[in-house]
């Protein structure tokens, strides 16, 4: 995967603002006013950033499409958002209560 320097530092610098899945569930719950006034991160705030970083790596005009095996053409933009955002998941929630 193309970038996968800048993606995995990307990844580590984000997991050091996770917390754990239980206070993640709860900062989605939180009203907007709620989520702004604590320092921590929730589901809207990280796809925020993730979507940010894709824009700073990727051009605008970036459409190369991927495909494996004979699953349907995705943008490979879609494909490292997915990545990126399922291994945050993980680590989410391997991190403890």
């Amino acid at each position: 995967m193309e970038h996968m320097w800048k993606i995995d530092n990307f990844i580590n610098t984000v997991e050091k603002n996770l917390t754990n899945a239980n206070r993640f569930q709860k900062i989605f719950c939180m009203t907007k006013l709620e989520r702004e006034l604590i320092d921590e991160m929730g589901s809207y705030e990280l796809l925020d950033i993730v979507g940010k970083f894709i824009d700073e790596i990727f051009e605008e005009d970036y459409n190369r499409l991927i495909s494996k095996d004979d699953i349907e053409k995705l943008p490979y933009i879609i494909y490292v958002g997915f990545y990126i955002l399922s291994e945050l998941v993980k680590k989410i929630n391997n991190k403890g209560d």
